[in-house]
């Protein structure tokens, strides 16, 4: 592993972890929707933390770290592809 050894990191690892990083986003804001929909009306009230996890949890799969866009950029890269600057 060239990170563990202090080297840099390869095209394709970078590719790797962006779409590891990713799909937990998505994973984890499809289970808290899940959950928000299960809780009823409970779940929109302000004062509820399960209002405020949903709320958390859109946001931050809102940022340019895990936003969808790394989808098709990390594919590119994993076929061979210029994958753009963002992954460089």
């Amino acid at each position: 592993n060239t990170i563990a050894a202090g080297g840099e990191s390869t095209l394709q690892q970078r590719a790797r972890c962006r779409l590891a990083s990713t799909y937990a986003a998505d994973s984890a804001r499809e289970a808290m929707d899940l959950m928000y929909r299960l809780g009823g009306s409970t779940s929109f009230k302000r004062a509820s933390r399960l209002a405020e996890c949903w709320r958390d949890l859109h946001v931050v799969g809102q940022t340019v770290t895990i936003a969808p866009e790394w989808y098709p950029i990390a594919g590119r890269a994993l076929l061979g592809m210029e994958p753009g600057s963002r992954l460089r």
